[in-house]
């Protein structure tokens, strides 16, 4: 009889189906006869596995935190022992562990260790030294000296994260931040009915977490400059604008802003924004605040997933100078780059022939970032790890016979 490998991801975000890359993961592993189940908090968002075939594990959030803490606590050994060992048993079938970031890589290499089994990291923040708790960083780079190889987005992060966590390049596999496929369909009016907008006025839309280093205070504040036939529509992916509420109620009444407060739970049906839009807007700023808004952000590279989303979509996009795909976005003519946000205006201005650059957006997403045309990097070196393993178990018992 033929038995399936299991794999479990641990993902401690826990927002896999606002998350179009390792979801597309999930189903890519499902797809190849793999067996999956994934192990995440519980939120106050929706959670669903994103594969009819993949478990989705949900752990309470409140005492896992409190075991997060007792894991990394040296006083605690004992109950760390404890929960670890009733933990262990639960999942002891597992053939191999993913770990996402950093409290997941943490977690997988204590797993695996006490299953004997390999491992691995999936990359989408790298956390550098100098910005990072020490303690939680030293933990990390133990975790990562095992690994049987690690998932970062490109060859420049790659080398970042080989650095920053002690790992050989020849373990790194470049994977883009971005879902499975073009999303091709035909250009709506949902926006312009659902919020009112005149039906002759462009749109640039923003969707996603409204971070401070998305610079949108700025974008705001330029509104009043922009071309008149343009309009800045904002959508939180969890539909939370509370950190933001001050600055956008002056503009609500002016004809520039609108907020989309729908509820889109999986990110499968965001092309219903996305379709209904002509430009994506994506800033990106270092505020270097925490680990996750600093360096991270500065070699931002192939990692972000709304720029992906956008040109899955076919959206042309509008963004500052933000390295490689600055570079991409001149050089293949899927939208404008600008040195400053006071540039916007003149970047809506010199827009032209949409619909082309519509196109050329597909194109480029199909050539350079589609999920589908790397994931066999992914499946070829997992299933790799297998066959070494099952040649391994072969060669003991015949030596034992």
């Amino acid at each position: 009889m033929y038995l399936k490998n299991k794999i479990l991801i641990i993902h401690p975000e826990g927002n896999i189906n606002n998350n179009p890359n390792l979801s597309g993961i999930v189903e890519v592993l499902c797809e190849n006869d793999f067996l999956v189940t994934i192990y995440s908090p519980k939120k106050h968002f929706y959670q669903k596995s994103p594969h009819y075939s993949a478990k989705l594990t949900l752990r309470n959030s409140i005492l896992e935190g409190y075991k997060w803490k007792l894991v990394n606590a040296v006083q605690n050994h004992f109950i760390i022992s404890i929960i670890f060992s009733i933990f262990v048993r639960s999942i002891a079938n597992y053939d191999f562990i993913i770990g996402v970031d950093q409290q997941g890589i943490i977690e997988a290499n204590s797993i695996a260790k006490r299953l004997k089994i390999p491992y691995a990291l999936i990359s989408y923040e790298i956390m550098f030294r100098d910005e990072s708790n020490e303690h939680f960083k030293n933990l990390e780079i133990r975790a990562c000296n095992d690994i049987t190889f690690a998932v970062c987005q490109d060859k420049l992060r790659g080398k970042k994260l080989s650095t920053e966590n002690s790992i050989p390049l020849h373990k790194i596999i470049h994977i883009p931040v971005a879902g499975r496929g073009a999303k091709r369909g035909p250009k709506t009016k949902y926006l312009h009915k659902k919020l009112n907008i005149p039906s002759n006025k462009k749109i640039a839309l923003y969707a996603g977490s409204l971070f401070e280093f998305a610079m949108l205070d700025e974008l705001i504040d330029g509104l009043a400059y922009w071309p008149e036939q343009w309009v800045f529509v904002l959508h939180d992916r969890y539909g939370i604008f509370d950190n933001i509420a001050n600055k956008i109620k002056p503009y609500i009444d002016t004809g520039r802003l609108y907020v989309s407060q729908d509820s889109i739970s999986e990110h499968k049906d965001i092309h219903i924004l996305l379709h209904a839009a002509d430009i994506g807007i994506a800033f990106y700023r270092p505020t270097y605040k925490n680990a996750n808004a600093g360096k991270n952000l500065e070699f931002l590279g192939l990692s972000s997933g709304k720029i992906a989303t956008y040109l899955q979509h076919g959206l042309p996009i509008v963004t500052n100078e933000i390295g490689e795909m600055s570079d991409f976005i001149r050089t293949n003519d899927i939208g404008a780059v600008v040195p400053d946000i006071s540039c916007v205006p003149d970047a809506l201005n010199n827009l032209r022939d949409l619909e082309d650059c519509r196109n050329r957006c597909f194109t480029f997403f199909e050539r350079r970032l589609d999920l589908n045309r790397a994931a066999p990097l992914l499946i070829d070196r997992i299933k790799s790890i297998f066959s070494q393993r099952q040649i391994s178990k072969l060669r003991r018992l015949w030596k034992r016979s």
